[in-house]
């Protein structure tokens, strides 16, 4: 999920099958950056539990 936080900066989130939720403390200028970024994150944690 990536939403807008404030003062045009955007963040991702990633919410897990048990509810849990990653959400890192960085902020992008872009809806396209953080998407990018919070993608790469989850395929990094698909072989990380693979």
């Amino acid at each position: 999920m990536v939403y807008y936080k404030s003062e045009k900066c955007y963040q991702y989130a990633i919410i897990f099958g048990d509810g849990s939720i990653y959400q890192p403390d960085e902020i992008y200028p872009t809806a396209k950056k953080a998407l990018k970024l919070g993608r790469q994150s989850i395929q990094y944690l698909r072989n990380y539990f693979l």
